[in-house]
């Protein structure tokens, strides 16, 4: 996190990407909960000012819903990667949705509220209108069709 131009946000893809994963950082944030609140303060407030608001088929946007994958830097800006930010994770929604029901003391559920509060209306509801429904191939991580060579689970459905 030292030198992360996201004040306490944990890289994830280390050594090969070093980039703000949505699910990574919740997962990390929620087990250090008890250890170090700031990380989760700081994943909330990137995750909380990257949220979508509109919808954008081209990086599987749509209002409410946490990122995915964020590049940054010249390939970004120039258009060599695909895209800037990503949101074509099915769950980092959820996951960061559940937070007041995990954190260990109501104070730090309140100072975590502040910080995003805002947001999880809007996470809820793309949970309620965009959420894949139970039952689908639950293997395909977004909306988009499966791309080749994602994971190598292309023959499971």
């Amino acid at each position: 996190m030292v030198g992360n131009p996201e004040k306490n946000y944990p890289y994830a893809g280390v050594p090969w990407f070093g980039t703000v994963f949505g699910r990574d950082g919740i997962i990390t944030a929620l087990q250090t909960l008890w250890l170090n609140p700031a990380i989760a303060k700081g994943v909330l407030e990137c995750l909380a000012s990257s949220q979508a608001d509109k919808v954008d088929a081209a990086v599987e946007a749509e209002p409410g819903k946490i990122l995915h994958e964020m590049r940054c830097g010249e390939m970004a800006a120039l258009g060599e990667v695909p895209f800037g930010k990503y949101y074509g994770s099915v769950d980092a929604t959820a996951l960061s949705s559940c937070w007041p029901a995990l954190t260990a003391s109501a104070r730090e559920t309140a100072s975590l509220y502040n910080i995003c509060g805002h947001t999880l209306s809007a996470r809820l509801n793309w949970i309620d209108e965009f959420e894949i429904p139970i039952g689908t191939a639950l293997w395909n991580t977004s909306n988009a069709p499966r791309r080749t060579g994602s994971a190598g689970l292309e023959g499971l459905q």
